[in-house]
């Protein structure tokens, strides 16, 4: 009796506890002004700019929208990010070709999407280290520690001199803190 009653307490608080569990439902521009500011923060912190020359946006990065704008501008294969699986796609990306800085936020359109856009996601990696491996090393180092992170329907790619930074702030927009 007494194993019946342990079986039955702990199955009341397995159900409790995924009974609660809310899905993440964030809209991905909220997402991308967090990570935007952190961008911001970080740069404003190296010494490097000024808040006149953020006063336009990003020094040095472009803004694009995945699911509307000429992905052949921003990523390395525009097939990779197959728009039927994207719900919401944001990405900041180097207007010139001598950085290797890019942040890609995508949301799924459903959880079967998740994994092949995380592929696509590793295939812009590896693309990069390619197009990286002889051209400007220190570049090449950032690439290698790319941070890609899904999180239920949302996916992050970070290149960055930190990539942490801006996976917190990815983590923050998504816990709602």
């Amino acid at each position: 009796m007494k194993k019946i009653m342990i079986l039955f307490v702990a199955m009341a608080l397995v159900l409790g506890v995924t009974g609660c569990t809310k899905p993440v439902n964030v809209p991905l521009a909220d997402v991308l002004t967090e990570v935007k500011e952190a961008i911001k923060a970080d740069c404003l912190a190296s010494g490097n700019f000024t808040e006149e020359d953020m006063a336009e946006g990003l020094p040095g990065l472009m803004e694009g929208n995945m699911l509307e704008d000429d992905l052949s501008l921003f990523v390395t294969d525009p097939e990779l990010f197959k728009q039927e699986l994207i719900s919401e796609g944001y990405i900041l990306a180097p207007m010139f070709n001598v950085m290797s800085d890019e942040v890609i936020l995508l949301k799924a359109k459903d959880k079967g999407a998740v994994k092949e856009l995380q592929a696509a996601l590793e295939q812009e990696q590896e693309n990069r280290l390619k197009q990286w491996e002889t051209y400007l090393p220190k570049q090449y180092e950032k690439v290698k520690d790319t941070i890609i992170k899904v999180q239920g329907q949302y996916l992050l790619y970070a290149t960055w001199e930190d990539p942490t930074i801006i996976e917190a702030a990815f983590d923050k927009a998504l816990s709602g803190k």
